[in-house]
């Protein structure tokens, strides 16, 4: 599924997703920091483009989720522009106060002809909620994963391009590290405890 910001009658950024002759993704178009101020509008979030899986439903309309938990790395093949993307993980828990909850981890491209291969330990994902990267941050383990993303949110106006050949997970034994962040204890009734 593709989204932009002009998806929403807000932005005027362009993107598809198309199947190349060589059975790769084609995520592209023309990213725009340009936008049409709705005259009631208190909040403007323009300058994206984004890809996700669909969710997939289960019987009586329930979500289905993606369990990768024995895996530890996700892999990806990818040909890039240069620019800057985000692999996006939508994670929400049983409640509706936690539909927004992400972990997220940045893709940068090279550029240019040849191919990348990019593995991303699990433990290097962040905890964001509402776009924001949370006080309170957590490990992603694998469980619950509704959807899968990539996202072009740099601010860099003009055309992208993003090839994806194959996103896959794996285990790896050499990959130990538990979390890539530091871990705060924060008070009681601070903001998303």
């Amino acid at each position: 599924m593709v989204s932009t910001d002009s998806s929403y009658k807000i932005g005027k950024t362009k993107a598809s997703l198309q199947l190349t002759q060589q059975n790769t993704g084609l995520f592209s178009g023309y990213f725009s920091n340009d936008y049409d101020k709705p005259e009631k509008s208190k909040a403007i979030y323009t300058g994206y483009a984004n890809i996700s899986s669909i969710t997939q439903l289960k019987s009586f309309k329930r979500e289905k989720r993606i369990n990768i938990n024995q895996f530890n790395c996700f892999m990806l093949k990818i040909r890039g522009d240069g620019r800057t993307y985000m692999l996006i993980l939508h994670t929400p828990q049983r409640y509706t106060m936690t539909y927004t909850y992400m972990h997220m981890y940045p893709l940068y491209t090279r550029g240019g002809p040849y191919w990348q291969y990019v593995k991303i330990p699990f433990s290097k994902f962040f905890h964001v909620t509402h776009g924001r990267v949370s006080d309170k941050q957590y490990r992603f383990e694998g469980l619950g994963v509704k959807s899968i993303g990539i996202t072009c949110m740099d601010g860099n106006e003009g055309p992208f391009s993003l090839e994806i050949d194959h996103i896959g997970v794996l285990k790896d034994n050499e990959c130990t590290e538990d979390f890539a962040y530091e871990v705060y204890k924060i008070p009681k009734y601070i903001s998303n405890t």
